[in-house]
């Protein structure tokens, strides 16, 4: 306990010193209540700073923060998650900024030009090898074709996608292509 509490009081010297690193771990520690009571709005401080100097965690964790909000503290805004999120898209090709844009997408939006949004996203993850991608991907493709699996197919054929065998053999190999087994699975 001694050492976490000087390891704590050492970062909290090195984050007010200006350490990128030192101020992301610090706004970790309070985002996750690690070690620390949880203050989310000490932990968007700490992730802004170390953020502006376009830092990739940070960013995406700002993402994280206002995707989904904080109970009372930190209120839901999606456009400022879409913000952090494309940022580090377009900035690093970041594959788990771009899993959690398509989930906005996907979930918030449910249009069909967001939904195409997402699955080209979803593909580009894929393609980084970010595997949870494909179960957002398989729902986004149901979502827009209704289980038709010749257009899921022609699509990911059309968009050079040299994943297509594998996606459509983990819709089957789930049975996502029964109605209730995809609604429990999306729900999961």
């Amino acid at each position: 306990e001694n050492n976490t509490n000087i390891g704590i009081n050492l970062l909290n010297k090195a984050s007010s010193a200006g350490n990128i690193t030192a101020n992301f771990v610090v706004g970790y520690l309070y985002h996750e209540s690690k070690y620390v009571d949880r203050d989310i709005n000490k932990s968007i401080k700490h992730y802004k700073y170390a953020s502006s100097f376009n830092n990739i965690y940070p960013k995406n964790n700002l993402g994280i923060i206002y995707k989904n909000g904080i109970g009372n503290e930190i209120s839901k805004n999606i456009g400022y998650a879409i913000e952090y999120f494309n940022e580090s898209i377009q900035r690093w090709e970041d594959k788990l900024s771009m899993y959690n844009l398509a989930h906005i997408y996907i979930y918030e939006y449910k249009t069909n030009e967001k939904i195409n949004e997402s699955i080209e996203l979803l593909i580009r993850s894929l393609n980084q090898n970010f595997g949870d991608s494909l179960y957002l991907l398989c729902i986004a493709l149901i979502k827009k074709y209704e289980f038709d699996i010749d257009k899921m197919r022609k699509e990911l054929n059309e968009k050079s996608c040299n994943l297509t065998t594998t996606i459509i053999q983990f819709i089957f190999d789930l049975n996502l292509i029964e109605k209730s087994i995809f609604q429990q699975f999306e729900k999961e």
